[in-house]
């Protein structure tokens, strides 16, 4: 949870010439990650053994689950909007109709 270690990745170990650099590309293997993160950069260099430390933090979202969750709530959201549309006119229908069958009950009722 929060403050956990995700994943460790270990670096490809590659000679590296003096006044040179090297990029390093490394991907967590898990998916579904949401929020902030830090990933710690440590690596030994030179024949005295100096250590090479970094820190980056970074936010992950994911873009691709947020435009599915969002076209899902739209469908169920026009879905919902339909019925209660549907459910609004056939109660409109149906009050139409009674009050067509009390006007034929009045009539009849008034009738000689």
């Amino acid at each position: 949870m929060l403050g956990d270690v995700t994943t460790v990745l270990p670096l490809e170990e590659v000679n590296i010439f003096p006044d040179a650099s090297k990029l390093y590309k490394n991907t967590i293997p898990t998916k579904w990650l949401v929020g902030r993160y830090r990933a710690d950069f440590s690596a030994v260099f030179g024949a005295s053994g100096k250590v090479l430390t970094g820190t980056i933090f970074f936010t992950v979202f994911p873009v691709m689950l947020s435009i599915y969750l969002l076209i899902f709530i739209l469908a169920i959201a026009f879905i919902i909007k339909y019925l209660i549309k549907r459910n609004l006119k056939h109660q409109q229908e149906l009050e139409a109709e009674v009050a067509e069958l009390k006007k034929e009950v009045s009539d009849l009722e008034h009738k000689p």
